[in-house]
């Protein structure tokens, strides 16, 4: 099974958006959707940096780490303008 299979697997199982864009460089990341976790903590799980060209290899890496912190019961990564947006929605805290 190729990576854009496997990554539209993964996506119909957890329901999360999976980069299938063109690659690009990233300009900015932003993150929406934070309640309790900080930007902070997203940015150092997250395997991307500013100047970095996002491809789908990169974007299923991302998404793996941000899931394996166990914080978010989503994510989705989209482009807008050469900006990376990290959208996450945070797992309910007990």
């Amino acid at each position: 099974m190729d990576l854009k299979k496997l990554a539209g697997v993964w996506a119909l199982l957890y329901g999360t958006s999976v980069w299938a864009g063109e690659p690009f460089v990233v300009k900015d990341i932003r993150v929406e959707g934070i309640q309790r976790t900080e930007a902070g903590t997203v940015f150092s799980y997250l395997p991307l940096k500013v100047g970095d060209t996002l491809n789908d290899e990169r974007a299923t890496a991302a998404l793996h780490a941000l899931f394996a912190t166990g914080f978010f019961k989503d994510v989705q990564l989209l482009a807008d303008q050469g900006v990376l947006v990290v959208r996450v929605q945070e797992r309910p805290t007990i």
